[in-house]
């Protein structure tokens, strides 16, 4: 499946402690809003819960999850800007895996494929 590891991403087993894979140049904190948005109205467009398969279904939960424990971390009104702007840079990156699996699930759909199996949330 393309694009289930980015490079720039990093875990979120706790969210406020993550740090980014690499120190790059800090990216504009309104930029990471509207890509995040842009992201989500993707998926949404995107998502077909009605055909999804259950290793696909419970792969899209564990991703909301990570969302979710993000978002509370995010909405932590002592988060001082170096971290939030971490957390948002956590958010996309974490919503472009979901839009690289959401989109692998549709392009295979095209074929009549699914993604069945054992997938497994490795990131």
């Amino acid at each position: 499946m393309p694009r289930l590891m980015s490079p720039t991403t990093a875990p979120v087993t706790d969210p406020v402690a993550a740090t980014p894979a690499t120190a790059t140049a800090p990216i504009p904190l309104e930029s990471l809003m509207i890509e995040s948005a842009r992201l989500e109205n993707l998926i949404s467009a995107v998502a077909d819960d009605e055909m999804a398969s259950a290793s696909t279904a419970l792969l899209g939960l564990e991703f909301e999850d990570r969302l979710r424990r993000i978002d509370v971390a995010l909405s932590a009104p002592t988060l001082d800007a170096e971290s939030r702007a971490l957390l948002w840079q956590q958010r996309v990156g974490l919503l472009r895996e979901y839009a690289g699996v959401q989109g692998t699930s549709q392009w295979l759909a095209t074929d009549g494929d699914t993604l069945d199996g054992a997938l497994v949330a490795t990131f």
